[in-house]
């Protein structure tokens, strides 16, 4: 190749993946613990609203007449949702229970109130080894991903390859579904503010061009200093990402804003469940000609709108650089990381870090994370580019 044609600039353009790193980045309470924490106090206060026996169960006299019915001790507040059942059993000073409950700020001051040795309130899963049950559980031993917990739940039920256990799926999609309408009403509660000033501070990253030594095959070509099309994947369903690009003072020329698992809007529903159709377990699925697993199968929520064949318009339009921008490139979204990090114009993968407290970055994670979205670590060594400490999101301290 001649020097002249060494001498090409191309116009890269950047994609960039945004994920709940994001929100959380900037204060928002959008992690699976945060809504759980909010999901069990909206009911452990409506259980102190109601107290007294006058508010019994349907078909019952009253709260005692269905738990004595049950083998269960007096009950002096109690609430019912599609998911679970709150118990109060001891008998509290009704307001100063209620401010109890308000004052609570995190799932683990809540949870170490209910776990009291005399179980003082009691959370009940309505069906035994249901999906909301391994959530709570798994919420408290201190983490949660619902989605994953999904998905392992359906692995399971067709790895056992038992009749009986294969119909528990309409019950995990009941769930889902209950847990998907709490969702939606929690995050129409998250009120986002963001500084004009930390605001500009994600655009400078956003606009920053690509660097040349970022692209590994770039020997054949030089990069335009100029940015193309900026495209962004946004995978939260809040509009804390428009909030930025419009109140930061500057502007973008050329961008885009896919909502690819929707928001809490009308007209754009949100994508909840799963995505790892790489995963071996996926083949039984699909063997046991049964709609009921396919439910909550994130691609064949994608075909409700034109999200996803927008997003691979955009890949083919021409050479870009994702940007890993607070997505955790869980197993989740696999099959659509898959083919956004293997296609053949995908460039090179920028990796943007979180920074702890203690100066630890999840930049290695990250890469390791990627890993699992590649069918060839060959490939995959020449895209992701190399640590960058100007890479680092910026962060906002709430109280």
């Amino acid at each position: 190749m001649n020097s002249e044609e060494n001498n090409e600039k191309i116009v890269v353009n950047k994609l960039f993946l945004v994920g709940n790193g994001l929100d959380l980045a900037l204060g928002l309470k959008t992690s699976y613990n945060d809504f759980m924490f909010w999901l069990l106090k909206k009911y452990l206060l409506k259980s102190v609203e109601s107290y007294g026996e006058q508010n019994a169960p349907e078909g019952y006299s009253t709260y005692n007449d269905f738990y004595r019915r049950n083998l269960v001790d007096r009950v002096y507040g109690y609430s019912r949702n599609d998911l679970f059942d709150v118990l109060i059993r001891k008998n509290y000073d009704k307001q100063k229970l209620i401010e109890i409950f308000k004052n609570f700020n995190t799932i683990d001051e809540l949870f170490e109130f209910i776990n009291k040795d005399n179980i003082l309130i009691e959370i009940n899963a309505r069906r035994k080894n249901g999906l909301f049950e391994h959530i709570y559980n798994q919420t408290n031993l201190g983490w949660v991903d619902i989605e994953a917990v999904y998905f392992e739940l359906i692995k399971d039920l067709v790895n056992t390859n038992k009749r009986q256990n294969i119909d528990e799926i309409e019950n995990y999609n009941k769930d889902l579904t209950s847990l998907i309408i709490e969702l939606n009403e929690y995050l129409q509660e998250i009120e986002i503010d963001i500084p004009s000033e930390i605001a500009s501070n994600f655009f400078e990253q956003f606009a920053a061009p690509i660097k040349n030594e970022d692209i590994f095959y770039s020997k054949d070509f030089q990069v335009d200093n100029q940015n193309g099309h900026l495209y962004f994947l946004n995978f939260n369903y809040t509009e804390s990402l428009k909030l930025i690009l419009n109140g930061s003072g500057l502007e973008l020329q050329n961008y885009t804003i896919n909502h690819i698992h929707g928001s809490f809007h009308e007209g754009n529903p949100i994508i909840f469940g799963f995505g790892d159709e790489m995963d071996e377990s996926y083949k039984k699925l699909e063997v046991l000609n049964d709609n009921r697993f396919f439910e909550f199968i994130k691609s064949f929520k994608y075909f409700s709108n034109s999200n996803y064949r927008n997003l691979l318009r955009f890949l083919d339009s021409g050479p870009f650089q994702a940007c890993i921008y607070g997505h955790s490139c869980g197993l989740s979204d696999r099959i659509m990381l898959n083919e956004i990090f293997e296609h053949e114009n995908c460039k090179s993968i920028n990796i943007y870090f979180y920074e702890d407290e203690n100066g630890s970055s999840d930049f290695t994670k990250k890469t390791m994370d990627i890993s699992r979205h590649f069918n060839s670590n060959k490939l995959m060594r020449k895209k992701i580019v190399e640590f960058n400490p100007k890479n680092k999101i910026p962060q906002i301290k709430r109280k």
